[in-house]
């Protein structure tokens, strides 16, 4: 009788691991730029390998273009997402994301059916339309390794009810959130020094009603939402001269500003807040803004009147 249950339970035991095994079976394998791809019939998608998956185009499909895809990990060594490498997944609804991807390339992840993602702080670069028309994706943070949301990186994205976007952010480009109808409210930082036309607040052309941008006093925000029409809300007071953003107005920013407006190479990233850097407020950021704040920070007192 012993003997009896003891082949039951190996024979349980068997055909419980043959179920595992066949759960995960491979059907499908094979290269991607300098990764490896595998797909099992549960219809995960894994990306290995070391270095950038391979870029494609409309004429051009990644492998798994016409396979059922249903959820997507890319696994850590692979460094760059290429472009079209997920275009029209339809049927992925979930993806894994390793950090140690810093780029993202252009329409990486357009018309897949995601409905969350999360991007790592290695991310440092998006392309453009990198998710246009993911049309169930509800929600994004934009990691603060991001300096630019580039054109039509979010465009199309229907449900996309919620945006964080960090203060490393300084450019958003053209219909980066265009025709996104249910994002109804955007906060933008003082960092952002250019945002291109119909970044966001339209849909088939026409103003969302009530669409409203938060944002700082003087900021390029406001002047944005001032030229479209939009509702503003000031959530804090810009603190003119404080280019470096550290809270206070002193010499290191003259000197910052001072190289900016010379032309100086990098210092554009390192000027935190640009409508703090519009000294005189003509709109303009330039040598003259640079001279009257080296003056204020050394004491002259018929400057003053710049930053009451």
């Amino acid at each position: 009788m012993k003997k009896l249950v003891s082949i039951l339970i190996i024979a349980v035991l068997l055909i419980s691991a043959l179920t595992v095994t066949a759960a995960a079976a491979i059907t499908e394998s094979g290269t991607t730029g300098d990764c490896t791809w595998t797909l099992d019939n549960d219809g995960t998608l894994t990306i290995s390998g070391n270095g950038a998956t391979g870029d494609y185009n409309w004429n051009d499909n990644a492998p798994w273009y016409d396979m059922e895809v249903k959820k997507i990990v890319i696994e850590n060594g692979v460094t760059k997402i290429g472009s079209h490498a997920f275009y029209y997944c339809v049927n992925a609804k979930a993806i894994t994301i390793s950090d140690s991807v810093s780029e993202i390339s252009d329409y990486a992840f357009a018309f897949s059916d995601i409905a969350n993602i999360e991007l790592p702080d290695s991310v440092t670069s998006i392309g453009d339309h990198a998710f246009t028309y993911c049309t169930n994706l509800e929600g994004i943070n934009i990691p603060d390794s991001v300096t630019s949301i580039p054109e039509a990186a979010f465009s199309d994205c229907s449900k996309l009810i919620s945006v964080i976007i960090p203060d490393s952010v300084t450019s958003i480009g053209n219909r980066a959130f265009n025709d996104c109808e249910n994002l109804t409210e955007i906060t933008i930082q003082n960092s952002v020094a250019n945002i291109g036309a119909t970044a966001f607040g339209y849909k088939s052309n026409e103003k969302i009603d009530g669409f409203t941008i938060k944002g700082f006093k003087g900021s390029t925000a406001e002047t944005y939402a001032k030229d479209n029409d939009f509702n503003f809300v000031d959530i804090g007071k810009v603190l003119i001269g404080d280019v470096n953003g550290d809270g206070n107005v002193n010499g290191a920013d003259a000197g910052l500003l001072t190289r900016y407006t010379s032309g100086w190479d990098n210092y554009d990233e390192k000027i935190k807040n640009m409508a703090a850097a519009d000294i005189n407020g003509d709109g303009f950021v330039n040598g003259a803004d640079a001279g009257i704040l080296t003056r204020y920070t050394s004491g002259w007192d018929k400057y003053n009147k710049y930053f009451s």
